[in-house]
């Protein structure tokens, strides 16, 4: 209906009625939807329909998008409506239901009908009075009655009792039955017959019945209609303000051949071969009488149309009239939406009946009318009722104020129903805006920057007066986004003015909200805890909304009921119960009806029911695109994903075609009308999204927890770049491929379309699976992070590097970046008690102050005393400071920094109050309130690597005088206090067995912990007893660097875990016993700072570490012993690797150990030493058919036999630095070196000149493999002091390379490698000569070597002695047929040129500034793909060579080492600095072979994991426990 129209005077009164909070004879709201209902016969205005789906709906979509910001929705019930409809009869209900909806919420038109020669489809009647199907029966043929007893069923559940048509599938069992077409096609023609028979018997009888004139003429006629006459009906004949809401066209076709039946039935009404003249009679009286009867003729356009034997019509022969039609349908639709937009219309409020809780109503009654001036909580688990309550509160409390007296304020949000109630600062200035109103503020003093708005939000709280007490309602504080500290709840008062109460509601145990309010608010008081309804009230609650929808259930159904509310009676899983038995029938047999036992099993319940109404593909991927999503989805972008899903597509469209493949609007919004109150509109990134309500809706099945859980621990990586997202599932999911249907899914399209983004696929598990302890890795900052606070009560994470970088601690995600664009990074943080500011130093000798609620910041340079250039120059900024900052400390008010021996104290806005020396060296300083600041300094002067009896330290109280107002002196203030001597905690002495590093002492002072050299001591203050935690093997506690009090170890929050971390381990023990329970090893460079939750912030038992690798960690300890799928991996990073080309192994070195891999499976097969002790490698090789391998161990020269894993040769040589497999890998170049100073003393007295002469001699031996015999030996000497070069040995081992150095110049010396004869020397004399840093082998030029220096590349005939070639832009590497080279410069940039010329004939990279850092590039042995790792970006690019196209950009866990081609170039192997070898197969979508290669590798893998037992154990037990808890 039109919203009526106000004055002034009534628009003010109206206004004070709703902000006063007067939820009574409230006006619809506005609608933003405009939503047609088209009805049509189906074959006969096809065209017309796709024409305008075509050409028009999109125009008109765009119309009120951009005229009026609203959103334009078409009904077409001609496609769409499922197989499944129809076997319900539900077709024509669904038409009449969203013509309804269409009337409710559309704004302006809503229904327009298209009327020609065609009556319709005249259906069966669903539903039959039990009254009026008795009197069918009885003038029915017994024949008949027979037939219509065993189709209709009584329903006496309903008021008045139902005759109701069975399900064709309950007796055409195969009706629906597509796994099976031949049988559904026998049963659908049955059915049809069957459906004949019926609609003829009831016909037939109201006919009888009219003759007998116990049937009137509307009676008889409701048996003969039409879907399209019931749909006229029900939109134009029967709705109110047609002329306003509705169009109709009606088109005549003259001259329409009926002999033609194959075109004329598609037109007209045909029965028996003739026009059906009843129909035909039906028709007109409708579309001749009634219809403009009822519509202005204005609002009914008229066409007439020649017939075509052409299908009757043609969009060629009738295309002025098409154009025509749609224009004029353009056209008149957009009237009436003008003038529905001056008129609008829009949902009515509902409501809802309240049972019960007297007993809480009566409490917060005491709490409004009390003297309470704290808030109070309504707390409980999801579906207790907790926001029915609120509502419930909300509309009582005006009772609770005597009317004469006072005129109470209710101001009510209901958090995340709306997008301006998702966030706290729109919900805060929406909250402003309307007590400005009431206290006639002005709105524009409202700040927009959150903490003004927070402090402006509590001054107007204190405005409020004796006569119009507030009561502020805020339910589900837990729907609020995290952002901008939501949770932390610091803008919510914790002490109230007069006249003012706040009640607000929470679940238990989310984001540690409630934990937050009982620190906040100190009465226990008000904590109302709501808990489930009870059965009986449960049972009254079903009675009152079954009697709403005219509805009950037989007394059998309702023992069943009994049972189930006995069982679980939560208000949620009530109306999931109510949602059911609504929809039960008296007939059906208590075995066909159940309820589910819990809120999750009748979620999925429910959620089945609707797939099978709405079609299970279509609401599956919806519901899931909804449910996967971060925030939810736009009704926009959920249609996009749903109309770019083909599967959905091709599901949807299976009566009509339409010319342009997008899912109808209507679908979705179908399915979310039959979702009432579990799917809400909420903001997200400034958008209107739809998510769930109800958390219990988005909790899925182990696969989707599998999912969840691996997007969490990606959530850095797809952030920077979503492209990963297929190596990042693959490389976490794959071992649960065989396991978990949905992610095997999900993986097979990551290895078919992904690859159009991500064509490097990782060939089996490469990251850390879901089920172990970490939560997140962190992985934001670009260099190593040394401060770590947990802020926001727990909520958000503040780590700083170069920038400082705050996470959300709940979902991994970015909060804040604040770059103060320092030089260097930040080495110290602390921040303030009430985590307002920080402090940070930087390794530049700059401090920074940053106000960690708005972000700003101050970056100031420190003065040490006396030093006033304030201005320093460049060259005196790189040299090191002469006093370092070492640390700085914080409290609300003030700060200090500490150099060795100084120390200033500060205002936090940064005014200098204090400066003071100390004698000997600062260790910490604590800033007090006061302020005061307690010092503790060592008690005489010691380096900090001396070792000492005991240490002494002096801890000393000073307090800074507080500035006199009245005092303008500049004068430096003076610091007072006195000191005290004590013995350090901190106790080195010379017997390392009883050497104690530090005491940690836990949160809530009950246990101590003592740092030794082999582990930990833990003393408890409750039993006065000691537990022992020892460190596993070798590993030892060291201290180094400057002395600190504290130690990069921790208690739990709970007490019950000691946390510790040794370089890059984090070691857990459990306090009770002192055993050693896990060790976590995801860090891959040293842990710089350990952080642990405390029990008021988060709940949950975390421990944060940060490390020389840039990444943070977050560790969930309640999962520390849970068995994640590991990836092997070695003890430091990896130096060289090595692959057979006939054997699926890999080779890898790092300093301790030498590991042999399974290609195939990426597990360390064995590990190779000589020495049962250990052994330390200096370099490796590997023969090509992967028979034998060569090792440098501790001293000696190792031959390995790879098949039987021993070696065959074991010699002593020292100082190995290359091995040389050649002709024909028979034998082994062993080169070596030794300094001449060690072994040659020098004839010259003079030190300097002896070290300066001296320099290496280079020894090398060839020998036969595997035996180990000595064919050969070359030495010579080096003059220079850095390590030889590398020697090469030319195709078909033609020349074996050395550079050695002639009358001090660098020569090519040149040996036969067979037999170790000189063959002659080549002179390095060329233009330009620079260093050599290395040589390459150029392919199929046996006389050619390459040179590269740094400056350029230079190819020499060693044969000519003569230069073949200079290359001024060459790195060094080449194709492997000799044609092409590569030019990647450090600082950025990457070409493909021809080799013979230089000419570059494709740019990969452009010269892009991506820094100067290292990268390791090659061709694949293929030479079809280009391998480029930039060390700075951390990624791994390949590209396609023959078009230049970058197929890959992966992101890598770690700094890669080493990484290598495999000879077919179908897969790389890469090392890395965490000691990780891992493969990942090129699957170039663009090269069959490759993208067959990947699936026939997966295959294979697949059948391995199958019968792999140990695997599947692990994958089990990560499964079933979730399974569990779900």
């Amino acid at each position: 209906m039109p919203e009526p129209q106000y004055t002034q005077e009534q628009e003010n009164e109206l206004l004070q009625h709703i902000f006063f909070g007067k939820l009574d004879n409230l006006p619809n709201l506005a609608s933003k939807i405009v939503r047609i209902f088209t009805s049509s016969t189906f074959t006969d205005t096809s065209m017309e329909r796709n024409s305008l789906m075509q050409h028009t709906y999109p125009k008109l979509k765009e119309y009120c998008r951009e005229k009026h910001g609203l959103e334009f929705q078409v009904v077409d019930m001609r496609w769409g409506v499922r197989d499944e409809a129809t076997d319900d009869h539900k077709t024509t209900e669904l038409c009449m239901q969203e013509i309804d909806n269409c009337q409710r919420v559309s704004v302006g038109p809503n229904f327009v009908v298209f009327l020609g020669q065609k009556y319709g489809y005249r259906p069966l009647p669903t539903k039959i009075e039990e009254d009026e199907f008795l009197k069918i029966t009885s003038v029915s043929s017994s024949e008949d009655d027979k037939l219509l007893n065993q189709w209709y069923k009584l329903d006496l559940n309903n008021f008045p009792s139902l005759y109701c048509l069975q399900p064709v599938s309950s007796i055409f069992t195969n009706f629906t039955n597509r796994a099976h077409p031949r049988l559904m096609e026998e049963d659908q023609s049955q059915w049809w017959e069957t459906m004949g028979k019926l609609n003829r018997a009831v016909r037939v009888a109201a006919a009888e019945l009219l003759q007998q004139g116990r049937f009137t003429a509307q009676d008889n006629h409701r048996y003969n209609w039409s879907v399209t006459e019931q749909e006229v009906v029900r939109g134009i004949l029967n709705a109110k303000d047609v002329q306003e809401h509705t169009l109709a066209f009606f088109r005549h076709i003259e001259n329409i051949n009926v002999s033609l039946l194959r075109h004329s039935m598609k037109f007209i009404d045909i029965a028996a071969k003739q026009v059906d003249t009843e129909a035909q009679r039906m028709l007109s009286d409708l579309r001749d009488v009634r219809v403009p009867a009822t519509l202005p003729e204005s609002a009914i356009l008229r066409y007439t149309v020649q017939w075509s034997d052409d299908d009757g019509l043609n969009k060629n022969v009738h295309a002025e009239y098409l154009q025509d039609f749609i224009e004029t349908f353009y056209r008149r639709i957009v009237e009436l939406i003008d003038q529905g937009v001056r008129a609008q219309h829009a949902l009515a409020a509902n409501s809802q009946d309240f049972q019960g809780r007297i007993d809480i109503l009566e409490r917060v009654r005491n709490y409004v009318q009390g003297s309470s001036n704290q808030p109070l909580v309504l707390w409980g688990e999801g579906g207790c009722g907790k926001s029915s309550m609120l509502a419930k509160i909300a509309a009582d409390s005006s009772s609770w104020f005597p009317p004469k007296q006072y005129n109470p304020i209710r101001l009510i949000r209901f958090l995340g129903t709306t997008p301006d109630s998702s966030s706290i600062g729109p919900l805060l200035r929406s909250v402003c805006q309307q007590l400005c109103f009431l206290y006639q503020v002005p709105d524009n003093t409202i700040p927009v920057e959150l903490s003004q708005l927070i402090n402006y939000f509590k001054r107007l709280l204190e405005k409020t007066p004796a006569d119009k007490p507030l009561c502020i309602f805020f339910d589900s504080l837990d729907q609020l986004s995290s952002a901008d500290g939501a949770h932390s709840m610091s803008w919510l008062p914790p002490t109230l003015p007069n006249y003012v109460k706040i009640i607000v509601s929470t679940l238990p145990g989310i984001f540690n909200i409630l934990s937050t309010l009982r620190n906040i608010i100190e009465s226990r008081e008000n904590f109302v805890q709501i808990k489930p309804l009870g059965e009986e009230l449960a049972k009254t609650v079903l009675v009152a909304r079954l009697s709403r929808q005219h509805r009950k259930i037989t007394d059998t159904q309702w023992e069943l009921v009994h049972e189930r509310l006995a069982e679980c009676n939560l208000p949620l899983y009530v109306k999931l119960v109510f949602d059911e038995i609504k929809l039960w029938k008296s007939y059906a047999q208590p075995q066909e009806k159940d309820l589910a036992t819990t809120v999750s099993t009748s979620i999925n319940k429910l959620l089945g029911r609707i797939e099978n109404q709405h079609g299970h593909i279509l609401v599956e991927h919806a519901l899931s695109y909804i449910t996967a999503s971060k925030s939810g989805l736009s009704e926009a972008e959920l249609e996009d994903l749903i109309s770019l899903d083909e599967t959905v597509l091709n599901d949807v469209y299976q009566y009509h075609l339409p010319p342009i493949r997008r899912i109808p609007p209507l679908l979705w919004t179908r399915i979310r009308n039959d979702l009432p109150n579990y799917l809400v509109e909420r903001e997200a990134d400034g958008v209107s999204v739809v998510c769930w309500y109800h958390r219990q809706f988005a909790e899925g099945k182990n696969d989707v927890k599998l999912m969840s859980d691996a997007l969490r621990l990606s959530s850095s990586v797809l952030a920077a770049d979503p492209n990963n997202l297929a190596c990042q599932i693959i490389g976490r999911l794959i071992p649960f491929y065989t396991t978990c249907r949905k992610i095997a899914s999900f993986i097979d399209q990551c290895e078919s379309n992904g690859l159009q983004h991500m064509a490097l696929v990782p060939a089996y598990n490469t990251l850390a699976s879901p089920g172990g302890p970490l939560v997140y890795s962190l992985e934001a900052h670009q260099f190593a992070v040394y401060g770590l606070e947990v802020v926001s009560a727990g909520q958000h994470l503040l780590t700083v590097s170069n920038k400082f970088i705050v996470f959300d601690l709940s979902s991994g995600d970015i909060v804040r970046i604040i770059d103060p664009r320092i030089e260097g990074i930040m080495t110290y943080l602390s921040v303030a008690p009430d985590q307002r500011y920080c402090v940070a130093i930087t390794i530049s000798n700059q401090y920074i102050i940053c106000n960690l609620l708005t972000g700003d910041f101050f970056l100031r340079d420190y003065q040490a005393p006396g030093n006033s250039n304030k201005n320093p120059t460049k060259s005196a900024v790189s040299q090191p400071p002469a006093y370092p900052l070492l640390g700085a400390a914080v409290s609300n008010t003030h700060f200090a920094l500490w150099t060795s021996k100084m120390y200033q104290v500060y205002t936090n806005k940064g005014e200098l109050l204090a400066t003071q020396p100390t004698r000997y060296q600062i260790i910490q300083i604590e800033v007090l309130p006061g302020p005061e600041i307690e010092i503790i300094c060592r008690s005489e002067d010691v380096r900090d690597d001396q070792e000492i009896a005991r240490d002494r330290l002096t801890i000393n109280y000073c307090f800074v005088p507080n500035p006199d107002t009245d005092d303008n002196s500049t004068e430096q203030r003076c610091l007072t206090g006195g000191f005290k001597n004590i013995h350090s905690a901190l106790i080195l002495t010379r017997d390392k067995r009883r050497m104690i590093f530090a005491f940690m002492l836990s949160n809530d002072e009950n246990y101590l912990m003592a740092v030794t050299f082999k582990g930990f001591k833990i003393f408890s203050f409750r039993s006065y007893l000691w537990k022992t935690c020892v460190l596993p093997g070798s590993v030892r506690n060291i201290m180094s660097g400057t002395k600190r009090l504290t130690y990069t170890a921790a208690f739990s929050h709970d007490n019950r875990y000691c946390i510790a971390c040794i370089k890059s381990i984090v070691y857990i023990f459990g306090v009770e016993w002192g055993e050693l329970l896990t060790s976590l090893d995801l860090h891959f460079g040293r842990i710089l700072v350990l952080k642990g939750l405390s029990s008021a912030s988060g709940g949950n038992n975390y421990v944060i570490t940060t490390g020389m690798d840039k990444t943070t960690k977050v560790w969930n300890l309640e999962n520390a012993r849970e068995k994640s799928i590991s990836i092997s991996q070695m003890d430091k990073a990896i130096e060289m690797l090595h692959i057979s080309t006939e054997t699926p192994i890999i080779l890898a070195q790092t300093r301790t150990q030498l590991c042999l891999f399974d290609m195939k499976t990426g597990l360390i097969l064995t590990q190779l030493s000589a020495n049962q002790h250990g052994s330390m490698y200096q370099c490796t090789a590997l023969c090509a058919n992967g028979l034998f391998a060569a090792a440098a161990e501790s001293g000696n020269f190792v031959i390995w036999d790879m098949e039987e894993r021993k070696p065959t040769f074991v010699t002593p040589v020292l100082n190995i630095y290359q091995f040389l497999i050649h002709t024909a890998e028979t034998m082994i170049l062993v080169v070596s070196h030794e300094s001449l100073s060690s072994g040659a003393p020098s004839a010259s007295n003079n030190a300097n000149a002896n070290s300066a002469q001296a320099g290496h001699i280079v020894r090398a031996a060839s020998y036969a493999i595997p035996d180990g015999d000595v064919v050969y030996k070359i030495s010579f000497n080096i003059k220079r002091m850095n390590l030889p070069k590398q020697a090469a040995c030319t195709v078909d081992d033609t020349y074996l390379i050395f550079i050695e150095e002639k009358k001090n110049n660098d020569v090519l010396s040149l040996y036969d490698p067979i037999t170790g004869e000189h063959v002659h020397n080549v002179k390095l004399n060329y233009n330009n000569y620079k260093d050599i840093t290395s040589m390459v082998i150029i392919p199929k030029q046996p006389f050619l070597i390459g040179l590269i220096d740094v400056e350029k590349g230079v190819v020499m005939n060693v044969r000519d002695k003569k230069v073949h070639l200079i290359l001024p832009k060459w790195s060094g590497q080449i194709s492997y047929d000799g044609k092409y080279g590569l030019y990647a410069p450090t600082r950025g940039g990457l070409e493909i040129f021809e080799f013979r010329n230089g000419k570059v004939v494709r740019t990969l990279i452009g010269k892009v500034a991506e820094g100067v850092f290292d990268v390791i590039t090659f061709f694949t042995p293929t030479n079809n793909h280009v391998i480029y790792y930039n060390k700075g970006k951390r990624t791994i690019r390949v590209f396609r060579t023959k078009d230049g196209r970058q197929i890959a950009d992966m992101k890598c866990p770690a700094k890669v080492r080493q990484a290598v081609a495999t000879q077919d170039g179908q897969a790389l192997v890469v090392g890395y600095e965490d000691g990780a070898v891992q493969m990942f197969l090129i699957a170039d979508p663009f090269e069959p072979e490759n993208v067959e290669h990947l699936k026939q590798w997966r295959q294979q893998q697949l059948e391995a994991m199958a019968v792999d037992p140990a695997q599947q154990e692990t994958i089990d037990q990560y499964i079933e426990p979730s399974v569990e808890s779900i």
